[in-house]
């Protein structure tokens, strides 16, 4: 459980979320266990290939400087996708083919 931002009108945005702060290119990308940026969250600023530990569908934002793109790496190494260069967004995303990801 984490705490909500009843501010944004529906209480459905974690409050703190540095992808949801208001300025675009923040740095960040964050991924979510659950589909409209729900659930538990991964943020990641510093660049790093790093473990998907979910499996069905979540979500994503790709918050990151301009040109940054997040590339998706399944279990054999293949690339099922890249992210589109920043503001880019999923609300819906299958977790299952992702082993891992890189954010820069």
């Amino acid at each position: 459980m984490r705490p909500r931002d009843f501010a944004s009108g529906d209480g459905s945005l974690a409050a703190a979320d540095p992808c949801f702060e208001g300025s675009v290119h923040s740095g960040w990308f964050c991924a979510y266990s659950g589909e409209v940026y729900q659930g538990d969250a991964l943020r990641w600023y510093a660049c790093g290939k790093r473990s998907m530990p979910w499996g069905g569908y979540g979500s994503w934002i790709n918050d990151q400087t301009p040109g940054t793109r997040a590339t998706s790496y399944n279990g054999s190494g293949g690339v099922p996708y890249v992210t589109d260069a920043p503001y880019s967004y999923s609300r819906s995303y299958y977790w299952t083919p992702v082993w891992n990801i890189r954010n820069c």
